[in-house]
């Protein structure tokens, strides 16, 4: 079994770099509709759409000029326009998908830097790229 290290990880949008990445994550689910009808004793569904959302922490870095102010730039904008993202466990191993900024977080906590997450919904469907 293949394992992969978290700090191998990294983060690109439009096919630039995002600095001082710390983690990222994304959650997919899938939406469902009820079918039980009157007389079942176990329930039934079927599936619907899909979707996917998710976050990226970062050490803040305004100064990285192809990565995190490009998104905050956009976030402080209000350009909805979408970003491409690759999320990558490995050069080789990484999850594509078009995405939209929906929010960030700044963080300052006493002994520690000031961070920054990234809130971020999909539009279309991720893909996997595993080579």
């Amino acid at each position: 079994m293949a394992t992969f290290r978290g700090m191998d990880g990294s983060l690109q949008f439009n096919a630039q770099a995002v600095g001082e990445v710390k983690s990222w994550n994304i959650d997919t689910s899938m939406e469902v509709a009820d079918t039980t009808k009157m007389g079942d004793t176990w329930k039934a569904s079927v599936g619907l759409q899909g979707s996917f959302r998710g976050t990226a922490q970062c050490n803040l870095d305004y100064g990285d000029t192809n990565g995190q102010k490009v998104i905050i730039d956009r976030l402080l904008a209000a350009t909805a326009a979408g970003l491409v993202g690759q999320f990558r466990a490995s050069a080789t191993k990484y999850i594509s998908c078009n995405i939209i900024i929906t929010g960030m977080t700044i963080n300052a906590v006493l002994n520690d830097v000031i961070q920054v997450t990234f809130t971020f919904t999909g539009n279309g469907a991720p893909t996997i790229s595993w080579a």
